[in-house]
């Protein structure tokens, strides 16, 4: 079996494409077909959270054997959240690896926009908070 530093290249190529093409029909950038509607986008993730341990978003696209998301690392400013930098991550049964998404590419921009579209909406704040009362109430409990 391939390590997850021999795959996740390929991994990740794949899952930004995905990700393009999804948010291209959501924005009306291209037309929908019967398998992909404008909803696509928002439902190919499985979740999107906060670390609190990592200090990060992670955008959870699949679990178990492997599981694959992006991290988005970013801080909080009076304007909202800044997106600092952003990682691939491919994982697979105490095997992992990353791509740190290259900050003057096209695949950085798309996510960085896709970012500001979930600040926009509010849930950077909302899982934040979430993630943040959470884990102030185990440190309670302890």
């Amino acid at each position: 079996m391939e390590k997850c530093s021999e795959r996740v290249e390929s991994h990740y190529k794949s899952r930004l494409e995905d990700i393009k093409m999804l948010y291209s029909v959501a924005n009306g950038n291209i037309p929908e077909t019967e398998e992909v509607s404008s909803n696509s986008f928002w439902e190919y993730n499985l979740c999107l959270d906060f670390d609190c341990d990592l200090g990060c978003f992670r955008y959870l696209i699949s679990t178990g054997g492997p599981s694959e998301e992006i991290r988005f690392y970013a801080v909080q400013t009076s304007q909202g959240w800044k997106l600092h930098s952003a990682e691939f991550w491919l994982m697979d049964w105490f095997d992992g690896a990353r791509v740190n998404v290259n900050k003057t590419s096209e695949e950085y921009a798309l996510l960085e926009e896709i970012f500001w579209c979930y600040d926009d909406i509010g849930s950077l704040n909302s899982v934040y908070k979430e993630a943040v009362d959470n884990e102030m109430m185990s440190a309670d409990i302890q």
